[in-house]
C-alpha cells in the first residue's frame, strides 16, 4: 500500500511538472468550466464579447468569462473535481482557470464550493469585496456576500483560511464568522441565512453526484460526467474496455453533428453541442463505431484528462488556394468526422510536444498505441479509423459554419466527385467572424447591473491576462472580420490583445493565517438544519466532536491539515471521493485560545509587594492525640460523634 501511495504520489508530481512546463511554453492550461446545471435565468458574458448571453450548458467557460443567476434562478459550474454552486441574483466571474489556480470572483450573491479532492498543486481561491478565502481540504464551502460589502463564510465541512488587508484567519469544520471591511473585523449576529433551500438544493446535487453510476469509468476531474448517466448505459466492449453508448432515436445520428462551433480563445474552433449529455463526449476520449453503432471510448481511468475544443479530423483540400469541399450546392465549405481510438489528436493551435503527448494519452487501448500514419511515394499519409464510416463525415457551408449556425439545418452533402479530392488535416485554418464567438446564442435578457460586475474584489494573485479572442494556428493575433464580409482564410492581421481585467485588488503582504482567539470571538447566531439541537449536535444519536481548524500554512502553499471524511470510491483506481453529509453547523466551536494563560511569576519573598489581605478564619488544624478510641486533649472541642456515642451509652444504661 505505501508503495503504490508512493508511486502514484510521484506520478501526481510529475503530471504536475509536465504542465507547469506546458504553460510556461505558452499551452493552453487542461483544465476549463462547464455549466452543468442552469435553472432559471442564467447568463453568460464570454470573453472577448461585449454583451451577455443566454446559458448554454454546454458551451466551455475559461478564464474572463462571467456568469449572472438572475432572480428565482440557479447553477452549478464544475472545474475539474470542483463544484461551485450559485445561487439566486449572484456573479461569478472567472479571473484564472488553469493548471495551477482556480480563481473566482464573487461581487454580490452566495456560492457553494465543494471540493470532492484537495490539490495542493492546483488551489482555489474565492475573491470577494473584502476578503480572500482558500479552502485548505477536500470539503464544501458557503461564502454569502451581501450587497454592503459584508461576507460571511461557512466551512460545512473541512478546512480553510480567509485573507484581508494585513490579517488572516484560519477556520475549521462547522465554523462561520462574517467579516466586515478589509482587515477582516468580526460582526456578531447570525452569519448566514440558515439552512435554507439553497443548501438543501446542493446538498441534493451532491447525493446525484455521489451516486452517479458513471463516476466508475472515467476520471473524477473529467467535467461533464455526471450528465451521461441519464441518457445512455454503459458497456464492455472486448476491444476498448469500458465504452458508453448514448440513447439516441434520430436517424443517421453521428458525433458531432447535433449542435453548433464557436471560436473561443485560447484553442479556437470549439464545437458545442445541443444534447444535454453533450459535454464529455466531445471534448475527451474518442468514438467507435461498434455493431453499427457508435459509443463513446473514455480512455484510462488513471490518467489526467486533458480538455480538446473538438476531438475530430478535418475534411478539405480539393482547392489549391484554401481549405475546403465543394458541396452539391457549387458552394465552398467545411467537413469533419470523429476521432476514433487510436487516433492522434493534431490541434490547430500552436502547442509543445508535451502538451500532444498529454492531449492524447487517452488514445491508449489495451496498453497499444495504433499508429496511424504510413507513407506513400514519399508522402506521408494518415488513415483514420473512422474515415470510411458510413455517415461520419459531416459537412456544411463555409459561411453557415463560421457564423456559428445549427449544423443540422446547414448540412449539405459533398459534390459528386468530391471526396476522391478530399484531403484529410488537422485544420481547416478559416479566420473567425465577429459572431464566430457567440454562434447562434440569444441575446441574454436579464444582465446583471454594470456595478455588480465591475465591483472591486479582493485577491491573493494576481489574475492573468485573458488570451487574445482571436489567434491564428501561427501563434499571431488575427481580426474578426465584420458580419457582412465574405469568407477570408488564412489571415493573420495583428490585432490588440486585451489588458488584465480590472477590479482586483491584489494585498500587498499575506500574513500566517491563525485561529480567531475567543477574546475577539463575537456572539454567533446558529445554523442548524432539521434535526439538529440548538448547538449543532444530532438529535437521537452520538457523533465525534469535528477536528479543530489549526491550519497555519502561509498562502501559495496550501497544506491538508489532516484526511478529510470519505467513502470508498467505486473503482479501485481512483482515489477516494468526498460522500455527501447533510451540513450539520452550529455555532461557532469553541477553540484554544493563541496563547495558553500561565501562573504569574513569583519573586522571591524579600521583593515581593506586601498586600494586605482580607481576614479568612483558617480550620484549626487536628491534634495528633486525637485518633479513634483516644480521649481528646483538654481545651479541645469533643467531636460530635463521640458525644452522640457516650449519650446512647448512658441511654442503654
Amino acid at each position: 500500500m505505501k508503495m503504490r501511495l508512493a508511486i502514484s504520489a510521484a506520478l501526481a508530481c510529475l503530471m504536475t511538472c509536465l504542465s507547469w512546463a506546458a504553460q510556461a511554453q505558452g499551452d493552453p492550461p487542461a483544465s476549463i468550466a462547464r455549466l452543468n446545471v442552469v435553472s432559471g435565468a442564467v447568463s453568460v458574458a464570454p470573453a472577448g464579447a461585449d454583451q451577455w448571453i443566454d446559458a448554454n450548458p454546454n458551451r466551455p467557460l475559461t478564464t474572463g468569462d462571467d456568469i449572472w443567476a438572475d432572480r428565482g434562478s440557479r447553477a452549478e459550474l464544475q472545474i475539474d473535481s470542483t463544484l461551485v454552486r450559485l445561487d439566486s441574483q449572484t456573479n461569478l466571474s472567472l479571473l484564472d482557470v488553469g493548471d495551477r489556480n482556480v480563481q473566482l470572483k464573487v461581487t454580490q450573491g452566495a456560492v457553494n464550493v465543494r471540493l470532492l479532492e484537495y490539490n495542493p498543486n492546483q488551489p482555489v481561491e474565492v475573491d470577494t469585496p473584502n476578503l480572500a478565502f482558500v479552502p485548505r481540504s477536500a470539503g464544501e464551502y458557503r461564502l454569502d456576500v451581501e450587497p454592503d460589502g459584508t461576507t460571511a463564510v461557512t466551512a460545512l465541512r473541512g478546512t480553510g483560511s480567509v485573507y484581508g488587508d494585513n490579517a488572516a484567519i484560519s477556520i475549521g469544520p462547522r465554523q462561520r464568522f462574517r467579516f466586515a471591511g478589509t482587515n477582516l473585523q468580526l460582526l456578531a449576529g447570525a452569519a448566514g441565512p440558515g439552512y435554507d433551500d439553497f443548501d438543501r438544493w446542493a446538498a441534493e446535487r451532491d447525493r446525484l453526484e455521489d451516486n452517479s453510476p458513471s463516476a466508475r469509468y472515467v476520471p473524477r476531474d473529467m467535467v461533464g460526467y455526471e450528465s451521461l448517466d441519464a441518457y445512455g448505459v454503459w458497456q464492455t466492449d472486448p476491444a476498448y474496455g469500458a465504452v458508453w453508448v448514448p440513447t439516441v432515436t434520430s436517424p443517421g445520428w453521428a458525433p458531432y453533428r447535433d449542435g453548433h462551433w464557436v471560436w473561443i480563445a485560447p484553442w479556437g474552433w470549439t464545437w458545442v453541442d445541443d444534447e444535454p449529455w453533450g459535454f464529455a463526449p466531445f471534448h475527451y476520449g474518442r468514438w467507435a463505431y461498434v455493431r453499427e453503432r457508435w459509443c463513446w471510448v473514455p480512455g484510462p481511468v488513471s490518467v489526467r484528462p486533458v480538455y480538446a475544443p473538438a476531438l475530430v479530423a478535418w475534411v478539405g483540400g480539393d482547392h489549391d488556394d484554401h481549405w475546403s469541399v465543394t458541396l452539391a450546392t457549387g458552394v465552398p465549405g467545411i467537413g469533419w468526422f470523429p476521432l476514433g481510438p487510436g487516433d492522434a489528436y493534431r490541434p490547430s493551435y500552436r502547442v509543445s510536444n508535451t502538451y500532444i503527448e498529454r492531449v492524447n494519452r487517452t488514445v491508449i487501448v489495451n496498453k497499444t498505441i495504433n499508429r496511424n500514419t504510413y507513407i506513400t511515394n514519399n508522402v506521408s499519409r494518415t488513415v483514420y479509423v473512422n474515415q470510411h464510416v458510413h455517415n461520419a463525415i459531416t459537412t456544411v457551408p463555409a459561411a453557415a459554419f463560421v457564423q456559428g449556425r445549427p449544423v443540422v439545418s446547414s448540412l449539405v452533402a459533398m459534390a459528386p466527385g468530391a471526396a476522391a479530392r478530399m484531403r484529410v488535416g488537422a485544420s481547416p485554418d478559416v479566420t473567425p467572424v465577429a459572431r464566430s464567438v457567440m454562434g447562434d446564442a440569444r441575446q441574454a435578457r436579464h444582465a446583471p447591473p454594470h456595478d455588480i460586475v465591475a465591483r472591486q474584489v479582493l485577491a491573493l494573485r494576481t489574475p492573468p491576462a485573458p488570451h487574445p479572442a482571436f489567434v491564428s494556428s501561427a501563434g499571431a493575433s488575427v481580426t474578426p472580420q465584420a458580419e457582412g464580409r465574405p469568407l477570408a482564410l488564412n489571415s493573420a492581421a495583428a490585432g490588440r490583445p486585451r489588458q488584465v481585467r480590472e477590479g482586483v485588488k491584489v494585498l500587498s503582504s499575506v500574513p500566517r493565517p491563525r485561529p480567531v482567539d475567543n477574546a475577539r470571538r463575537p456572539a454567533v447566531g446558529t445554523h442548524s438544519p432539521a434535526g439538529l439541537g440548538p448547538q449543532g449536535a444530532t438529535q437521537g444519536r452520538s457523533r465525534p466532536e469535528p477536528q479543530r481548524g489549526t491550519d497555519g500554512a502561509p498562502a501559495f502553499a496550501p497544506r491538508t491539515t489532516g484526511p478529510a471524511p470519505h467513502a470508498p470510491y467505486p473503482s479501485p483506481s481512483q482515489s477516494p471521493r468526498l460522500p455527501h453529509r447533510p451540513p450539520q453547523i452550529g455555532p461557532s466551536a469553541p477553540e484554544r485560545p493563541a496563547v495558553s494563560p500561565r501562573a504569574p511569576r513569583q519573586q522571591p519573598r524579600d521583593q515581593q509587594p506586601h498586600v494586605q489581605q482580607p481576614h479568612v478564619q483558617q480550620p484549626r488544624p487536628a491534634s495528633p492525640a486525637r485518633r479513634e478510641g483516644a480521649r481528646p486533649a483538654q481545651g479541645h472541642v469533643q467531636p460530635q460523634r463521640q458525644r452522640d456515642e457516650k449519650r446512647d451509652e448512658r441511654r442503654g444504661n
